[in-house]
Order: structure tokens, then sequence, then C-alpha cells
């Protein structure tokens, strides 16, 4: 799920989504997860055009934060044990497109995560 998909797949599994500040028409640094994709780096830059959030302690049933943003927020979830996978930032808004972002939709497609 991309954006506001990622918002529904976290309020599917129980979790929540508020209204945030500082995400629309911006880009921010994110902080990858220790158990993220090995190929994503330790931070990085999004994209950014979403006026809600899902709070650190928002994340749906056996969701897990895969980064977050500066203030907190997740910014990228995947389920521990379904093939479901959701990022606030705009992949297809990049030009070109972005190495990390590519190889992330590669692993998910494909099953493997490195």
């Amino acid at each position: 799920g991309i954006c506001r998909g990622m918002q529904v797949i976290n309020t599917f599994f129980g979790g929540r989504v508020l209204p945030g500040q500082g995400h629309v028409a911006v880009r921010h640094p994110l902080l990858r997860a220790p158990d993220a994709f090995p190929f994503w780096e330790e931070t990085f830059e999004v994209n950014s055009f979403h006026d809600f959030v899902i709070p650190e302690d928002g994340l749906g049933k056996d969701l897990r934060c895969l980064a977050r943003g500066e203030d907190g927020s997740v910014e990228a979830l995947q389920h521990a044990g379904e093939a479901c996978l959701g990022v606030m930032w705009h992949p297809e808004r990049e030009q070109p497109f972005t190495e990390r972002d590519l190889r992330t939709l590669a692993a998910v497609f494909s099953g493997a995560e490195d």
C-alpha cells in the first residue's frame, strides 16, 4: 500500500491514523528500523504528500515498523505473517525511480528481502 493504502492497511489490522503536520509537499529523512530491508540505507530521504500519520504506538496487530520519520511517525510497515507492505511516500512520483524503491518492489513481488 502506498500512502493512503498504508493507512488503510494499518486500520484494517486495528491500528490508528491521526492528523499530522509537516508531511504535505515536502521531502524529509527517515530512519530505517534494524530489521527492515537490508538494502535500505540507515537514513534516507523520501517525498511526502500526506496529512495523516500513524503514531509510534498506533500500529495494528502483527504489523512492524520498517522506517520512522523524525517526528516518530511510522513511514513504512510490514505484516509479520502476511505478504503485506506499506510505505507513506510515493515511489511513483520519483523521476527517475530510486534504486531503493525498485529493489523494494522487486523484493515484495519475488518474496525475497535481500
